[in-house]
């Protein structure tokens, strides 16, 4: 069941950035609404980079190259966003001390193109093996 939510959230995610600027604008919380950032954790070898790459292939028709684990920085994060549209950004296999530095800064604070009037960025979809428990600011989102 969860990898069929993931399935239809990845399709939708070209949609989310428009949907958010509408949801702020109406005075609802976009962040809880429409997430713009999608985690898959798991036993090492379990698939997950394969149905990623494979949800992409499927969007797209096209082999979309998967990012690094040093992209996961915020301002690495904010310029891909300003650079891509449509096909979400993979950040392939993001290791533990990467994403404890860097989650808070990037998921928390998910308000990122609202101000600004952002409809036309890409979601982040994050691969990772096994994860302490998610803290409840990422975890909703």
């Amino acid at each position: 069941m969860e990898y069929f939510s993931f399935f239809n959230w990845y399709f939708a995610s070209i949609f989310m950035p428009y949907l958010r600027y509408v949801a702020e604008c109406n005075g609802y919380n976009p962040a809880e609404l429409f997430p713009v950032f999608g985690i898959i954790y798991g036993e090492s070898n379990g698939g997950k980079s394969t149905f990623i790459k494979l949800l992409s292939k499927m969007m797209s028709n096209e082999k979309i190259l998967q990012n690094s684990s040093s992209d996961f920085t915020t301002t690495n994060i904010e310029r891909l966003k300003r650079a891509c549209e449509g096909v979400p950004i993979f950040i392939d296999d993001l290791d533990k001390t990467q994403f404890t530095n860097h989650s808070g800064k990037i998921i928390k604070e998910d308000k990122w193109g609202l101000e600004e009037k952002f409809i036309n960025y890409p979601a982040v979809v994050i691969t990772t093996n096994e994860l302490p428990a998610l803290r409840d600011y990422i975890s909703k989102r």
